[in-house]
């Protein structure tokens, strides 16, 4: 299979773990449940860049919203992580 159109990245209490897919079906199922299971406590930040490299990223809030930005630029790459609390 080619290069991934779209790959989730969480991070949380110093584990990274990695989702990706292309054209797969279960692949990108199983990336959904993990998305849409660490944003379902409220406390999480995702972020959709457009590619690994790119310096900018939109702040999104579901997983349909990764699919749009992936059908959009061709390729999507989505952090998670726990918000910060303080300042």
């Amino acid at each position: 299979m080619s290069e991934a159109t779209g790959t989730l990245i969480v991070r949380e209490l110093g584990t990274v773990k990695t989702y990706a897919w292309n054209g797969n079906l279960d692949d990108r199922e199983r990336a959904r449940e993990a998305f849409e299971s660490f944003m379902s406590t409220g406390a999480s930040l995702a972020v959709a860049f457009d590619s690994p490299t790119a310096k900018t990223a939109t702040r999104v809030t579901s997983f349909s919203e990764v699919e749009t930005i992936e059908r959009e630029r061709g390729t999507v790459v989505v952090q998670v992580s726990r918000g910060l609390v303080g300042g």
